[in-house]
């Protein structure tokens, strides 16, 4: 008995030993203060580590948090104020403390130095409307997002209550992502009114699946398309020779890609798996995607034959107000194809055509 009782001792103080020699990983933290340049404290900013919200800045325009040793990118950003980015680099165990100036956003201004007649209208500020059942949202293109987010642009949506001149007058950009529920009357007058102001306006549709789960014959999307000359097919663009999964997941290419800030840096673009529909267009609009020589559309509506080359991409502009919009048929977008082919480039390219 006595050597047991000794042996547990020694294992004992064996295990003491090594619990209280394993050395403690020691934390790197960085800080973040957000101030006006007025030197006022700016609280509720959101700060991003990369692409990732990490927080808000308390009422005191405090943010702490943990990191990774290396060198991290730092967002900060707030609705309607402008957006900084900053780079720091932290060691194992360093804290780092970082001030951020950020300053209220400026109404555009013209080259004659004049400001247009709207003059609320934010360049970089996007407004999401998902208060109409949209398909394409903030929770499913989180990629563009925080993309965006990075480039400096502020993002927001709208989920309920009407569309009026003053919600779109604070707002650069307005998007609207395949919506399934009606636009009353007024709504209509205000969105063509905020582009002849010289807003900017995405619209993003698929026609054949509106008739395929609904029964009115009224497509949201066509309702604000029409103001401004363009529909959405019920076709299906078929190709058998550039598709994904099969002939009705088409692949749109150069040189059926024409050369526009918007298309800069794409050869391909495409969603696997994703039927994709034509657009009819009036006068004044200019193609940037269109189907090859050997695509043609099909389903609900046969619009195009082999040969026409069916468009995808389209946009149109205002000289005189300086109102831009861009008309996109797919859901090049969302999260689940935003990474396909060059997609995500599209994007990225799309929202600053719209921008400048």
């Amino acid at each position: 008995m006595y050597y047991f009782k000794k042996l547990v001792v020694c294992i004992s103080c064996l295990m003491a030993v090594i619990v209280f020699t394993i050395p403690a990983v020691a934390s790197s933290e960085i800080a973040i203060i957000t101030y006006d340049p007025s030197g006022s404290l700016i609280s509720k900013a959101e700060v991003f580590l990369g692409n990732e919200l990490i927080g808000k800045t308390s009422p005191q325009g405090f943010l702490k948090f943990e990191v990774s040793p290396g060198e991290h990118k730092i967002v900060v950003s707030k609705s309607g104020y402008t957006t900084e980015v900053k780079s720091v680099r932290v060691q194992e165990g360093e804290f780092e403390q970082i001030r951020v100036e950020i300053d209220k956003e400026k109404s555009r201004v013209s080259d004659k130095g004049k400001e247009p007649s709207a003059d609320k209208v934010r360049e970089k500020k996007i407004l999401f409307d998902e208060s109409h059942e949209e398909w394409n949202t903030t929770d499913n293109s989180q990629i563009l997002v925080n993309s965006l987010r990075s480039d400096g642009f502020l993002i927001e949506k709208i989920a309920e209550g009407k569309i009026t001149n003053q919600k779109l007058d604070n707002y650069g950009i307005y998007v609207v992502g395949n919506a399934w529920a009606e636009f009353k009357t007024s709504e209509l007058e205000v969105i063509e009114n905020y582009f002849n102001e010289g807003g900017r306006i995405l619209l993003i549709g698929l026609g054949w699946s509106w008739i395929d789960y609904n029964s009115g014959e009224k497509y949201p999307m066509n309702e604000v398309a029409k103001k401004f000359g363009a529909s959405f097919n019920t076709d299906i663009i078929m190709d058998p020779t550039n598709h994904t999964t099969d002939k009705g997941s088409a692949i749109f290419h150069r040189p059926f890609i024409s050369s526009h800030p918007i298309t800069k840096g794409v050869d391909r673009i495409g969603a696997r798996g994703n039927l994709i529909g034509s657009i009819d267009l009036s006068n004044g609009w200019e193609v940037l995607v269109k189907g090859d020589s050997d695509s043609y559309s099909g389903y609900h509506e046969a619009p195009y034959p082999q040969g026409s080359n069916p468009p995808v991409l389209a946009v149109r502009r205002d000289l005189d107000s300086g109102g831009k919009i861009v008309i996109l048929t797919g859901d090049y977008f969302i999260d689940e194809h935003i990474k396909e082919f060059d997609n995500k480039v599209l994007t990225l390219n799309l929202f600053k055509w719209l921008a400048t």
